[in-house]
């Protein structure tokens, strides 16, 4: 039998762990404070903020710059490196190139700091902290893309000394989308009555941000013909699930056992240009709320040919049901999706809904195919964002 090893003793220096190669916990988590001091009101998932171990491996590996109370972490590229903003689009960060993941406080002086190791430096930030993008722009650094993050932060890549990759077309910039009115009072009444009959239809949608469980839905067209209260997507679903559920990732998309009672719906979907994915009510009960998120797990969603666009047409709402939309640059917009109207809404990008009322609210969501005869309905509507 082998001799059990014993526990070694922890450094009295600081009571030291391997995690912590040899730092001291006290200079970790003053480190690891000022970081989330300053980027806690941008980041909203598990990961956005460096921790102590995040900063205990930086500094081992020599990539932590620090002057007074700014640091930056940073990683100088030894091969170029491919990074992917939130239209898919692939951008490429050449061999030797500075970078930098985190920076806080006085960015001039992290930036001065850093330019003595490289000149040509891509910076990510949190797009929505105002200061030290103004603070970049004032160092010469350009906006170069956005990538959107799981728990819906926007973090902007600016570049010195880089190339920056062309802007992004116009349309692909709105986070919310006004496309006027479009249904008439008959099909509004219609859709109306369809709702009255199919009620108790609505059935719990599991999610992060559905709070209070208030949002509920049903499906017209879907992954599983046989439940229309199934209204995910199975691409989008974890790992662990797609392993369970391997039929369903196989299965089309088509109309659901119960399409055939609303052809008021159906008609209203086939009047908007290109071939129809999911088509689901989503209703938000008084009080209501979807907190911020960004559904970037699809990623198929957009407007460029052969992307999946997300429309949304109000059948039951009020002024007091506001849908708030962030776009790349982090500006938050706010719309009130009114009755008989059509709404394009880009779900990579953060975005939440309240339900102020005392009223529930229906939408008839349409997701379509992209195309140019799609995108051209925007080229005569309002935009908002």
């Amino acid at each position: 039998m082998h001799e059990q090893k014993r526990k070694q003793p922890a450094s009295a220096a600081g009571n030291r762990t391997d995690w912590q190669r040899g730092f001291k916990i006290e200079r970790l988590r003053r480190i690891a404070g000022a970081f989330a001091a300053q980027l806690k009101p941008y980041s909203f998932g598990a990961f956005g903020i460096p921790n102590e171990r995040d900063i205990a491996a930086a500094l081992a590996e020599g990539r932590i710059a620090e002057e007074c109370d700014s640091c930056a972490i940073f990683r100088r590229l030894k091969t170029t490196s491919t990074q992917t903003d939130f239209a898919g689009r692939r951008v490429q960060l050449p061999a030797g190139a500075l970078s930098v993941s985190h920076i806080i406080g006085d960015a001039a002086a992290m930036i001065d700091a850093l330019s003595a190791r490289a000149v040509r430096m891509a910076v990510e930030i949190y797009e929505e902290d105002q200061a030290t993008k103004s603070a970049l722009l004032d160092l010469g650094f350009a906006y170069a893309f956005t990538k959107i993050m799981a728990g819906s932060e926007i973090k902007g890549v600016y570049f010195r000394g880089l190339k920056t990759p062309p802007p992004l077309a116009d349309i692909e910039t709105h986070a919310l989308f006004n496309l006027g009115l479009f249904l008439s009072s008959a099909e509004h009444r219609n859709l109306k009555d369809e709702l009255s009959a199919a009620a108790g239809r609505f059935a719990q949608h599991y999610s992060s941000y559905n709070k209070r469980g208030s949002w509920t839905a049903f499906a017209l067209r879907g992954y599983d013909p046989n439940d229309p209260a199934f209204i995910i997507k199975p691409a989008e679903m974890s790992r662990a699930w797609k392993e369970k559920n391997g039929a369903l990732l196989r299965r089309p998309c088509g109309e659901t056992r119960i399409a055939a009672e609303f052809p008021a719906a159906l008609a209203a979907a086939a009047r908007i240009p290109g071939v129809k994915e999911r088509l689901r009510f989503m209703r938000l009960a008084p009080g209501g709320e979807l907190s911020r998120h960004a559904d970037i797990t699809d990623r198929n969603a957009g407007l460029a040919n052969g992307r999946i666009a997300r429309l949304h047409i109000p059948i039951v709402s009020n002024p007091l049901v506001v849908f708030e939309g962030w776009d790349q640059r982090g500006q938050r917009h706010g719309l009130y999706f009114a009755e008989r109207g059509l709404f394009y809404l880009d779900q990579r990008k953060p975005h939440r809904v309240r339900n102020s009322s005392d009223q529930e609210r229906i939408h008839l969501v349409v997701d379509v195919f992209s195309s140019p005869a799609l995108r051209a309905l925007f080229n005569t509507r309002r935009a908002t964002a």
